[in-house]
């Protein structure tokens, strides 16, 4: 959001977007791989080790809400994401009091909760399905960079200090991850 300025000022918030004149040229940046991995700590949802049933239409562009359409929209379709879900939600090996910061303010350790949610996922995942950044198209074919383009990770809860303080959205991995 900004404060609309100029010939739109009405001392009124606006969606930036909206501001835009004209479209904008459409240049196709290309598709990108990526996975989503449900998990949890080990203390909550016990005994449901399935990712949820709603899951499966994530990567549906034609499914309003979906990643794919939300990246497909927001891109001006310049970028097109495809991908699966884990059929697993998997736990993370400690209970969440010991992934959370001691003091407010300060980053809880969701580096290592990440990393063990995704060693987990490494036996069950060929991660390298999701490196399609190449002029081939085709993912781990040889031209790819060899990083995994995508990995969204959603936890069941996100409690006070795990990510930062009071924060309970989007975080970094916090880990780089190679294939």
């Amino acid at each position: 959001m900004v404060l609309a300025d100029g010939a739109y000022a009405e001392g009124v918030f606006r969606c930036a977007a909206k501001l835009v004149q004209a479209d904008p040229p459409v240049q196709e940046v290309g598709t990108r791989g990526a996975v989503v991995i449900f998990a949890r700590f080990n203390d909550e949802l016990t005994g449901q080790n399935s990712a949820p049933s709603w899951a499966q239409g994530l990567f549906d562009l034609e499914r309003p809400g979906s990643i794919s359409h939300f990246y497909d929209e927001m891109s001006f379709g310049r970028l097109r994401l495809r991908g699966e879900v884990a059929p697993k939600r998997y736990a993370a090996r400690d209970p969440a009091r010991d992934y959370l910061a001691a003091e407010p303010g300060a980053a809880g350790d969701f580096a290592r909760f990440n990393r063990e949610i995704l060693a987990q996922a490494d036996r069950d995942i060929d991660f390298a399905r999701y490196d399609d950044d190449g002029p081939d198209g085709v993912p781990n074919s040889g031209d790819d960079d060899g990083l995994v383009d995508g990995v969204f990770i959603v936890v069941a809860s996100t409690p006070r200090n795990f990510l930062l303080g009071a924060a309970t959205g989007i975080a970094s991995l916090g880990v780089n991850y190679t294939t």
